[in-house]
């Protein structure tokens, strides 16, 4: 049985993150949890889908405000 790892990215729609969550995905064995500030900014959602095509699996995307504490809890 394969287990995944679950790994939390932030900030996935600049270009480090974006990047590191893409090379997650292409390795596989991880499941990615990236945060966005909004996931209803549907052109940054979407120029990071678009860059994510080709991965066989995709980011679960959440919405997170750093300074609110209860953002976090899933």
């Amino acid at each position: 049985m394969f287990v995944f790892t679950v790994v939390l990215v932030t900030g996935a729609t600049g270009y480090i993150a974006a990047n590191v969550v893409k090379d997650l995905l292409d390795i596989g064995g991880y499941r990615v949890r990236a945060t966005v500030r909004s996931v209803t900014n549907n052109k940054k959602l979407d120029n990071l889908k678009e860059a994510l095509k080709g991965c066989k699996t995709q980011p679960e995307f959440v919405s997170a405000d750093l300074l609110n504490q209860s953002s976090w809890k899933g």
